[in-house]
């Protein structure tokens, strides 16, 4: 039951309930349940987190115009992981999204990515464009001789079928664009085109 001091009584519709909780002095987080409301463990906080970048990192959403939120959507979902987890984000031909996909998962320190697996999802998806990325559960975000191994592999199956790869990210403390950092050949950096 929540407490009167932190919601007002008089306080009935769902929309003042939901301000009350979320602006209150004492910095609690409350959550539906039910027809109640509860104090927020740290899981309804990040599931929530989730929820709000998710509607920013929607279906259709031009890439090139927005990184941060790319950025933001893979950190969160992939930084806090404690296993190592290779996803791809498929594009159309207007670099605008298509899906994200959690492809691979391994352990601490390794990980097995095929590429023929790779490259039968990005056709599922329809995709003209994809950007593969990889996290480290030890937050150290470096590409490594098996990244670029693992870059060469996964591109040269995708060029097979035309599809391009843009980039590979890696996700640790923060996010890196290998291509930005001068780790993988590519004609142009993608993120920097307007």
């Amino acid at each position: 039951m929540v407490g009167s001091d932190l919601i007002p009584s008089v306080a009935r519709d769902r929309k003042e309930l939901e301000n009350a909780a979320f602006n209150s002095p004492t910095q609690a987080f409350y959550v539906r349940d039910g027809c109640e409301f509860r104090e927020a463990d740290d899981q309804d906080l990040v599931v929530r987190a989730q929820e709000l970048v998710a509607r920013r990192f929607r279906r259709g959403l031009s890439v090139l115009a927005n990184p941060q939120a790319v950025q933001s959507f893979l950190h969160l979902h992939l930084a806090p992981l404690e296993h190592m987890r290779f996803a791809a984000l498929f594009l159309d031909r207007r670099k605008r999204l298509l899906a994200y996909r959690g492809l691979f998962r391994g352990t601490i320190d390794a990980l097995h990515v095929h590429p023929r697996e790779v490259v039968r999802d990005a056709l599922a998806c329809n995709a003209v464009c994809v950007i593969l990325v990889r996290n480290d559960p030890s937050g150290e975000a470096m590409f490594s001789e098996i990244d670029g191994v693992t870059w060469r592999r996964v591109s040269e199956a995708l060029a097979l079928v035309d599809i391009e790869t843009l980039d590979y990210m890696l996700v640790g403390t923060r996010v890196m664009s290998c291509a930005e950092e001068g780790w993988i050949e590519k004609k142009r950096v993608f993120w920097r085109q307007s």
